[in-house]
């Protein structure tokens, strides 16, 4: 099928070639007989304007101009023309054809104008309205001893010029066709003769893009096709090699890149997108792939990409820089930015690989606080401790009344040193759980969790004068630890204890739907800012550092809880409203 179409479309573009040659020497030729004829025909009317001049200073001259008039229609019939005798103001005076008083005024006919205008002959060539063809018009000056009598003007109707082209046309279609018919035999010969070298280069090239091994189209040279065949044969062998190479590491670099956790982009020297990974899509929050072509201002805001690759192209070398930003979204990034050359060495774009360390500069920053706080913390109570020991050795002990306070003061101490050490080696506890996904679950009625944590902090919500009420459907049983559930609940009615105002009502609610189990536990105290509650649970983090020491908090109670959340692959959150109290809700999946 490919072999007949690609002789039909050499064969037809023979045939317009013909046909548009045929038509091009047709034009020509029709052009330059019209320019031939209608030079001819206005040196005729000059010459008959030359002959008549005499015939119109008589007509000027005659006090009355119509008494010539049948010499004028004379002289017009004998040389098949119009002759019309015109005031220099443009009113008709004498002509061969129509009677001069009924003609309008001429002032304003092209003819008229040209000569009026150049003092000099002056031609036009419209459609005659009385004899409905194309006619030429030439206005001649008249002119008798300086002054100036009027315009004799000649019209000719160019009915020759239609006959002589349309003899014109049929010539050159006669011979154009006789022409087409000549080369369009050559013209298949010629086809049929290139196309069977192409075709077989073409099927050659079918079985190259196919990834077949392509059979041989070696002949014998004859002509420069047949050797381009034998070469384009020779080359197909070398390049299916380096095409299977180029795929095949194009395939890896795709794959590896694609797998990466960094962001790569490349650019070429007009800083528009070549390249750009997933990971960088999904750091800026942009398509790859609708980015390809485009320029990187085009398709990111972020500036310090933007600058890195302008950077590294303006001046081609390696750029490193770490940046934080906030839009799209809230990111810290490595930038590794590098120039791309080409095998001739010539610069051709730049590469930025952006690595996001947004977590282990979170992590640095948190251990840096966890550090700076577990000293802070340990060292309180141990300076406490050791000044009233020191206290004591130097003579306090001999006063048993004081004594015994700074004894009940060191053992106060004592315990929030160990309260501090048990929840740090909970919270490791709980980490690895995470890690290693240790957890032992057990059937358990969650009525008897929050029943147990309530218990245990009964006489604290006694003694400030809080009370606590709880909502839970007795039946709902869930597979769940139920010592880690019961310490995240009592963390949670201790904390709501200790900001509750006294008469105040501590609310427990538990409930299932959507295969969740929620527990919500909700104050009526002093509630919590707003720009507090992203760093709630925080380790040491405390809205009112000196309050929560003075009530004897770790500051690792809610930390402790979110872990406790995670590991039973949960979550914990909350909600606060300043004044009127906080809501904080832990949710389960049911397993």
């Amino acid at each position: 099928m490919l072999r007949p179409r690609f002789l039909r479309k050499l064969y037809a573009s023979y045939l317009v070639l013909l046909i548009l040659t045929t038509a091009i020497a047709g034009a020509l030729v029709a052009r330059h007989t019209s320019q031939a004829i209608h030079q001819t025909v206005r040196h005729t009317l000059q010459t008959q304007a030359l002959l008549l001049r005499g015939l119109a200073l008589q007509v000027f001259d005659a006090s009355d101009p119509q008494s010539l008039s049948p010499r004028l229609r004379s002289q017009g019939a004998a040389i098949g023309t119009r002759i019309t005798l015109i005031r220099p103001d443009g009113k008709v005076v004498a002509d061969s054809e129509e009677d001069p008083s009924r003609l309008q005024n001429h002032a304003k006919r092209p003819e008229i104008v040209a000569a009026r205008q150049h003092h000099a002959i002056g031609t036009d060539i419209r459609m005659s309205p009385g004899l409905g063809t194309s006619t030429m018009y030439l206005a001649q000056p008249v002119q008798w001893q300086g002054e100036f009598l009027g315009y004799i003007r000649i019209a000719m109707p160019l009915t020759m010029l239609r006959d002589r082209m349309a003899y014109v046309w049929r010539t050159v279609l006669i011979a154009g066709s006789s022409a087409a018919v000549v080369g369009l035999l050559v013209s298949l010969l010629l086809a049929r003769r290139v196309a069977h070298p192409l075709q077989r280069m073409t099927d050659m090239a079918i079985q190259l893009a196919g990834q077949y091994a392509p059979q041989p189209a070696f002949m014998r040279a004859k002509d420069e096709i047949e050797n381009l065949t034998n070469a384009f044969d020779r080359m197909a062998y070398n390049l299916r090699d380096r095409m299977e190479t180029i795929i095949q590491d194009r395939s890896q670099l795709l794959t590896v890149l694609g797998g990466m956790v960094e962001g790569v982009i490349a650019v070429d020297e007009h800083e528009c997108v070549t390249h750009m990974n997933y990971a960088a899509g999904t750091m800026l929050r942009i398509d790859p792939d609708m980015s390809i072509g485009k320029h990187v201002w085009e398709v990111t805001r972020v500036r310090a990409v933007i600058e890195t690759l302008g950077s590294t192209i303006n001046a081609p070398e390696s750029i490193s820089c770490e940046v934080s930003i906030t839009q799209p979204q809230e990111l810290t990034l490595q930038l590794n930015a590098s120039p791309l050359w080409d095998s001739r060495g010539e610069l051709v774009g730049a590469v930025v690989v952006l690595h996001d360390v947004t977590d282990i500069r979170r992590l640095e920053n948190i251990r840096r606080d966890f550090v700076a706080n577990v000293s802070h913390e340990l060292k309180t109570p141990i300076t406490t401790i050791k000044g009233f020991v020191e206290t004591l050795r130097d003579g306090a002990i001999d006063d048993r009344e004081h004594a015994y306070r700074f004894l009940d003061i060191i053992a106060n101490n004592g315990d929030r040193l160990h309260a501090i050490i048990e929840d740090l080696l909970s919270l490791s506890r709980l980490e690895q759980a995470e890690q290693t996904a240790d957890l032992v679950r057990q059937e358990t009625l969650l009525q008897h969790v929050i029943e147990k944590a309530v218990q245990s902090c009964e006489a604290k919500a006694v003694s400030r004068q809080v009370t606590i009420t709880t909502v839970c459907d007795p039946e709902h049983r869930f597979s769940l630890n139920a010592s880690l559930i019961e310490q995240a609940i009592v963390n949670l009615l201790d904390n709501a204890i200790n900001y509750s105002k006294a008469g105040s009502t501590i609310h427990i609610a538990a409930s299932r739907h959507a295969g969740e189990v929620t527990v919500c536990v909700q104050d009526e105290g002093i509630g919590i800012p707003q720009e507090h509650l992203p760093r709630l649970f925080e380790r040491f983090y405390r809205v009112d550092k000196a309050r929560s020491r003075e009530r004897g908090g770790t500051g690792l109670g809610l930390a402790i809880v979110k872990h406790i959340a995670q590991v039973h692959g949960g979550q914990v959150s909350v909600t606060s409203t300043l004044g009127e109290g906080s809501t904080f809700t832990l949710r389960l999946p049911v397993v």
